[in-house]
């Protein structure tokens, strides 16, 4: 699987612990120093009660995507992407089951992977198709390859993609060759025009499985490509070599 898929992005947004803003992502991304604020998620379009059942991770994802978000475009077509996944109540869950045997409704209905993106289409009245993406350590790759398939079968429209991953609970946090860090990332992604920088991406297969030794995620490592100056950029996982290009006008 090496060929490449291209597609542009229109506009972006970001969360981690301690970037937020655009200035701060761009001086992350070229190395700067800059001192870290402390950003809240913003989300207050969203009704106070459906908040309230949100989780973090639920909420991380929404405030990127309603950041990136065309306001013009209705329906957008939507893939959300996490390796992990709605694990901090799948872990309340188990504690809950063993130490009362007791479940909260609200935590089994709010533990399924495609929580998030649900909960966007029905929040935000959005009737295009949409995806939710599980694929290890190469979920971003994988959920980004299915934004561009849907640019591929749907030209005419823009696809809000969505990478999110909150910090692993105990005990689970400190288990090996896991990034654990919070961080959300939405991309609106439409086909490539004139006159606009396009990207391309393909990942390659491992005959032989590896260690991926990157200190970044590979979501984090794509955003510091996007708003780098660097026009090629690879980032290897246990089982793909993925290639990034920027094909600048």
């Amino acid at each position: 699987m090496n060929q490449f898929s291209q597609f542009s992005i229109s506009s972006w947004a970001a969360w981690s612990d301690s970037c937020s803003l655009p200035s701060e992502w761009a001086a992350w991304a070229r190395h700067e120093e800059f001192l870290p604020q402390e950003h809240g998620l913003e989300i207050s379009d969203i009704p106070a009660m459906k908040r309230r059942r949100m989780s973090f991770l639920t909420k991380m994802a929404f405030h990127s995507a309603l950041k990136s978000a065309s306001s013009s475009e209705k329906d957008l077509n939507l893939v959300f992407a996490s390796q992990h996944g709605e694990l901090q109540r799948t872990v309340k869950i188990l504690k809950s089951l063993a130490q009362s045997g007791e479940v909260s409704p609200t935590d089994f209905s709010m533990s399924v992977h495609n929580t998030a993106v649900g909960l966007y289409s029905i929040l935000t009245k959005n009737h295009a198709p949409a995806t939710s993406v599980a694929a290890g350590d190469d979920s971003f790759g994988f959920g980004l390859m299915e934004s561009v398939n849907l640019l591929y079968r749907y030209p005419q429209k823009s696809t809000l993609f969505v990478y999110f991953d909150d910090s692993l609970p105990e005990p689970l946090a400190h288990l090996p060759r896991q990034q654990n860090r919070r961080v959300s990332i939405a991309l609106l992604l439409k086909n490539s025009e004139e006159n606009t920088t396009s990207f391309r991406v393909s990942p390659r297969d491992i005959h032989e499985a590896g260690e991926s030794s990157a200190s970044l995620t590979m979501a984090e490592s794509f955003l510091q490509f996007f708003l780098g100056q660097n026009v090629i950029s690879q980032y290897q996982t246990r089982r793909y070599l993925w290639e990034w290009r920027k094909d600048s006008v």
